[in-house]
């Protein structure tokens, strides 16, 4: 499933469904990427809101399921 990581600056950032995630219990935020030439993006735990489910066809801005957002600190 095709998922939006949104920066703590507001910035989207959009991923394929052949992409995945995870959250450690330190709040980083791995994501391992399904391209040669970059295999990972690594958010630190003040570098991300939210973890958003992307559906096909409707832009990201209009209706969206989170999946995932960081602990409150």
């Amino acid at each position: 499933m095709a998922f939006t990581v949104v920066i703590s600056t507001g910035y989207l950032v959009d991923y394929s469904d052949d992409d995945s995630y995870a959250v450690n219990e330190t709040g980083v935020l791995t994501v391992t990427i399904a391209n040669p030439r970059f295999t990972r993006q690594i958010y630190s735990p003040s570098g991300w809101l939210e973890v958003v489910e992307t559906n096909p066809g409707i832009d990201a801005g209009a209706t969206r399921t989170v999946m995932c957002h960081k602990a409150r600190s």
